[in-house]
């Protein structure tokens, strides 16, 4: 019995590539919307006029008080770098075969839902989420408490509900994505349609930057 031997993976496909089986394709891959750094943000903006505001209004004497405040504030500076890393690093992946989301910085953690095993799917949108143009994904499947039971912050939910209902209902056609000036780095809307035959294990990852 002659073992198969799995190809050499090209270079660049580290985020998402390694995580694919052989003969599993990409149809879709995004970012969070940028909305998932609000609150990273509000800390980090809103803890530095609070120090500021106490810098000012604490008397001269109080200097050892002044730098424990501006040491505290730096700790919100660790917190917005971190949170930054982990926007940079998540992936909501659509294959042929499931849907996964990739994530953490330190920890890799891939979560996954075989295609087959959605039984219900719904998204949401709140007046925020309708004026920036993210919402959050609610998927069910025969098993309980799945990891992708909900998904927050997704670009475009309205086309990507109707391109996972076209893979889930009508396999066989062919859904065309809108023009999008995106290829996931961040410098567009947030999503990156690679078309229906995606790529795999084998090809580059659009999301990889030319090193």
């Amino acid at each position: 019995m002659t073992a198969t031997v799995a190809p050499p993976r090209t270079p660049g496909t580290y985020l998402v590539g390694k995580y694919l089986l052989p003969a599993e394709r990409v149809v879709i891959v995004q970012r969070r919307h940028y909305a998932a750094m609000a609150m990273p943000l509000a800390v980090f903006f809103g803890g530095f006029a609070v120090a500021l505001f106490l810098d000012i209004a604490l008397p001269t004497s109080a200097a050892g008080i002044r730098d424990l405040i501006w040491l505290a504030w730096s700790g919100t500076c660790f917190y917005l770098a971190w949170a930054l890393l982990d926007w940079w690093f998540y992936r909501f992946v659509i294959t042929n075969k499931r849907v996964m989301l990739v994530h953490g910085i330190i920890l890799r953690q891939v979560d996954m839902m075989p295609m087959g095993k959605v039984t219900d799917m719904r998204y949401e949108r709140s007046v925020p989420g309708r004026l920036l143009g993210y919402g959050a994904f609610i998927m069910e499947s025969a098993g309980k408490d799945q990891a992708l039971s909900r998904v927050p912050f997704i670009s475009q939910p309205d086309w990507l509900y109707r391109e996972i209902c076209a893979m889930l209902f009508t396999p066989d056609l062919i859904a065309v994505a809108p023009a999008d000036e995106d290829d996931g780095s961040g410098a567009g809307p947030g999503a990156y349609r690679v078309g229906w035959v995606g790529f795999g294990p084998d090809d580059e990852d659009p999301d990889a930057e030319a090193r």
